[in-house]
C-alpha cells in the first residue's frame, strides 16, 4: 500500500473512530460521545441512553426496572474499557503520523485496531440493547415501536423546516 493511500485511508478511520471512542475526558465526547442519565443518572452510551430514557417512559415493573438497570450498567462499564483502549489507540496514530519516519506496517496495525475498538462498541451496544428489550413484555415493545416512529417523526419536520429556511 503506498503512503499516501495508508495516510489517507488512517485518517479517515481516525475520523470515523474518534467520536466513537471518545470518552468522558476526551476533546470530542461533548460533539458526539454525550454521556447521558442512565435510569438512575449514571452516564451511559447514547444509542443505551435513548433506550433507557424511553424505558422511563414505558409502565415498567420493579424487575424490569431492575434487570434493564444492571444490563445497562455492564454496558457502562464494557463500554468505558473500550473508551481507554480508544484514548491509547489514537495516542499512537497521534506519534505515528508525527513521526519523522512513517512506519507503514505499525501503522496499519495500529489504524486496525482502531476499527477493531468501533465493533467491539457496537457489538456491546447491540447485545445490551437486545438484552433490554427482551426484558419488556409484547405491549411494551410495541409502545416502544410507537414512540420511535413519534421520535423520526419529529426529527423529519425539523429537518424539512430547516430545508425551507
Amino acid at each position: 500500500m503506498t503512503m499516501i493511500r495508508t495516510l489517507m485511508m488512517t485518517g479517515l478511520l481516525a475520523a470515523l473512530a474518534t467520536p466513537a471512542l471518545a470518552g468522558p475526558g476526551d476533546a470530542h465526547h461533548d460533539m458526539e460521545g454525550r454521556a447521558f442519565a442512565r435510569l438512575d443518572g449514571e452516564p451511559s452510551d447514547a444509542m443505551l441512553q435513548h433506550l433507557a430514557r424511553a424505558a422511563q417512559e414505558l409502565e415498567l415493573d420493579a424487575t424490569q426496572k431492575e434487570n434493564i438497570q444492571a444490563i445497562l450498567e455492564q454496558a457502562r462499564e464494557d463500554l468505558a474499557a473500550t473508551q481507554e483502549a480508544g484514548k491509547d489507540n489514537r495516542k499512537q496514530l497521534h506519534e505515528l503520523l508525527t513521526a519523522d519516519t512513517l512506519d507503514e506496517e505499525q501503522l496499519a496495525q495500529t489504524a486496525g485496531t482502531s476499527g477493531d475498538l468501533l465493533a467491539e462498541r457496537i457489538v456491546i451496544t447491540a447485545q445490551a440493547a437486545h438484552s433490554a428489550l427482551s426484558q419488556l413484555t409484547e405491549e411494551q415493545r410495541a409502545e416502544l415501536r410507537t414512540m420511535r416512529e413519534a421520535h423520526m417523526g419529529r426529527m423529519h419536520e425539523r429537518h424539512e423546516s430547516r430545508d425551507d429556511a
